[in-house]
């Protein structure tokens, strides 16, 4: 199980930037929403870079010199966390479900497509937290950032 290092680095960004905000604040329900979504960004970018191939594109030839820049692009569409996981092959699904079982960043002790379902749609309730059926809580924060310390340390490249 090989993540894509250019999508696995985006993901831990944003992951980085949460945890330097949560390490920051006095009160993180003044941050809540954007907390929330970084988190739930960076795991499905996680996720994602399981499926991910990266390629080098020629940006610019001069005479003999040739300048290239690096991209890498899934296959994975979609923000809903349950279906971007459930698209990736089974043996994936399998060893992240076995290793998350007992893992210490299982809070919930639930299985990991459990924890993914009452997560699902996150990045996108947490970007529209200021609509009238979208709830932030702080139960769901602390579940987003243990999932995505976890996803962060298994998928490390």
């Amino acid at each position: 199980m090989k993540s894509n290092s250019e999508i696995y680095n985006v993901a831990s960004s944003f992951l980085n930037i949460a945890e330097l905000a949560k390490d920051k604040a006095i009160e993180i329900d003044v941050f809540l929403a954007a907390f929330n979504a970084n988190l739930a960004f960076s795991i499905e970018l996680y996720i994602k870079s399981l499926d991910a191939k990266s390629f080098e594109k020629l940006d610019l030839e001069v005479g003999s010199a040739k300048f290239y820049s690096s991209y890498a692009q899934s296959n994975i569409k979609g923000h809903l966390l349950n279906k971007c996981f459930n698209t990736l092959p089974g043996k994936i699904q399998n060893e992240l479900s076995k290793r998350f079982k007992n893992h210490q960043y299982n809070v919930t002790c639930s299985p990991l497509i459990k924890v993914l379902e009452n997560v699902n749609d996150h990045f996108v309730t947490a970007r529209y937290a200021f609509e009238r059926d979208n709830h932030l809580s702080d139960n769901d924060s602390d579940v987003l950032l243990f999932l995505a310390r976890f996803f962060r340390d298994e998928l490390r490249p």
